[in-house]
């Protein structure tokens, strides 16, 4: 998704998420933003934890990943996600490549 203009990543690429606070978000009110995929049955699980400095605060991120069969090949869908398409790169912050790459790497899916 593309990012707030304002505020920190202002713009940029992002996954879907909550906002960022100072206290943990439960996993249920976290999930309540998870992208919704009609007509397939998708299991959030825990991949594992991103840790990210900026220059005033540190960030914990728990990230959530999803198998899913298959997803429509597109740049940018109705819910605003940028979908992966026959190996596009995508531009990210390097926050969110840490997000991917963790997400991405299967061992929840073991």
């Amino acid at each position: 998704v593309r990012r707030p203009e304002k505020g920190l990543l202002g713009g940029m690429m992002g996954l879907p998420g909550p906002l960022w606070r100072d206290t943990p978000w439960t996993k249920a009110e976290a999930l309540a933003h998870a992208p919704k995929a009609p007509r397939l049955r998708v299991e959030w699980l825990r991949a594992g934890r991103v840790k990210h400095v900026f220059t005033h605060f540190t960030l914990l991120a728990d990230i959530y990943a999803a198998r899913i069969p298959a997803f429509p090949n597109s740049m940018v869908g109705e819910d605003g996600m940028v979908h992966h398409a026959g190996g596009a790169a995508v531009a990210l912050p390097s926050l969110m490549r840490k997000c991917m790459v963790l997400a991405r790497s299967g061992n929840v899916f073991d």
